[in-house]
């Protein structure tokens, strides 16, 4: 009886004369690549290094060359590559690949070849087409083969119809194969690679079907495995919708009292905007670290932290109140005693001092100045002025422009965040002085003087 030798193609089980492609198991500076593919092509693997690092200043193409042959090129004791062992895993998990490529090439788009990224991006472009490619063409096979270990098999030629078997038997088309005895002989069981270093190349198992949990469809069959990656995912989703509902109602309870105890004490003590913004920020940020704590994480309320958030950044400043009421209104005095402090939450405003009646007489040029305070949150406050009554505008605007009349120029018109403008009264004009301060949190300040 002869004895098979690793040598013997027929007892490795490899094709002969064919030397597979592996990463380096000695020549390796980063992950063996480049020492695997000198191996192979018989050269120097410092020209493929080479090749990679100047690749790599044109768009980046190196770095996806190097990146495609580290995924498409297998460990020297390993008989898949990583991205067949991905792939696998990804079915394993009830994950569509196809997903998975879709979002990855919209990160690399958006992270490394958007349009404001150096360098030509067409050949990278090309290289993501042929990887794109590659992988559709890997999903399509479905499992990835088996390799057999150190049995042989025979070239893969089927017994033809009518030849006898060892013992005589003949089987029937489309029946298990006999043993000597006559009873149905079970397939061979498969061995797992060994590592070794031999240059031949792994023959696919054909009797052995893989070990493990069922596979999810390949890529041919996109609709059924879209189909059952939603089912999966419709019960997860509910069941995670379940589990945070006690979470979402305490906390919307939690922030509908707290909203009515505020607004009640607006009613009769005239609470500034900023307690409701407050009162919401600490009302939904405990609601989101008691769902931390109770692994119930609840991100939607992200969204409206969010919301109170960008508002508290704007109107976390104002005084005014949403008891100050809203919408458009006007004050027109006609003497000093009419004039006052005003307030409003939103809206058009107007002070009209055409009508104000001061300086004809002397008790009213020596009066002591009079302040008007003007308070609002967000909209217009409109200053009309008489051009010989000695008044003073001093404007204050978190977020928004302060204008006199039509002018642009500097020291009349001014915009952004927190700018602030002063417009004195004529030079020549006597008279009561008057200083009208406008507190506007967000919107537009214009002052106009007439004849």
């Amino acid at each position: 009886m002869t004895t098979m030798t690793d040598s013997d193609p027929a007892s490795s089980g490899r094709v002969p004369g064919v030397r597979p492609l592996r990463r380096s198991r000695g020549d390796r500076m980063i992950s063996g690549v480049a020492g695997g593919l000198g191996e192979y092509f018989i050269v120097d693997a410092v020209i493929f290094r080479v090749l990679f690092a100047v690749l790599s200043f044109f768009g980046g193409v190196g770095l996806l060359l190097y990146g495609m042959a580290w995924l498409l090129i297998p460990e020297p004791q390993e008989a898949d590559s990583a991205l067949d062992r991905t792939i696998a895993q990804l079915r394993r998990r009830r994950v569509p690949p196809w997903l998975v490529i879709i979002g990855g090439a919209i990160v690399l788009w958006i992270a490394w070849f958007s349009w404001w990224a150096p360098g030509p991006t067409f050949p990278a472009l090309m290289l993501i087409a042929i990887l794109t490619l590659v992988l559709l063409n890997r999903l399509g096979r479905g499992t990835p083969p088996i390799p057999m270990g150190s049995g042989s098999v025979d070239s893969g030629a089927a017994p033809e119809s009518g030849a006898a078997s060892e013992s005589g038997a003949v089987p029937e088309s489309g029946a298990a194969p006999l043993g000597p005895t006559g009873a149905v002989q079970p397939p061979p069981a498969w061995t797992p690679p060994q590592a070794t270093t031999d240059t031949t190349e792994y023959v696919p198992a054909t009797s052995a079907p893989p070990v493990g949990p069922p596979l999810i469809p390949p890529l041919s069959d996109t609709r059924q495995s879209m189909q059952a990656w939603l089912a999966e995912t419709k019960v997860a989703h509910a069941e995670r919708i379940r589990r945070r509902r006690p979470i979402k109602v305490g906390v919307a309870l939690a922030l509908a009292m707290a909203w009515a105890l505020v607004a009640m004490l607006d009613a009769f003590t005239r609470v500034p905007f900023p307690a409701y913004l407050w009162t919401g920020l600490a009302v939904l940020g405990a609601g989101l670290l008691l769902s931390l704590v109770t692994r119930r994480i609840t991100l939607l309320l992200l969204l409206p932290i969010a919301m109170l958030a960008a508002l508290a950044l704007v109107f976390g400043g104002t005084r005014a109140s949403l008891s100050d009421g809203s919408g458009q209104i006007g004050w027109l005095p006609t003497s000093v005693s009419q004039l006052g402090d005003h307030r409003q939450f939103a809206g058009q405003s107007t002070l009209d001092l055409t009508k104000l009646n001061v300086g004809s007489t002397g008790s009213e040029r020596t009066a002591a100045p009079v302040a008007v305070h003007l308070t609002q949150a967000a909209g217009e406050v409109r200053v009309v002025l008489p051009v010989k009554l000695n008044a003073t505008v001093i404007a204050d605007v978190h977020m928004g422009e302060i204008q006199n009349g039509t002018s642009h120029s500097i020291g009349d018109y001014v915009s952004g965040a927190n700018v602030h403008l002063e417009l004195p009264a004529a030079t020549a004009v006597t008279g009561q002085p008057i200083t009208i301060y406008v507190d506007l949190t967000a919107g537009h300040v214009q002052v106009d003087r007439i004849s």
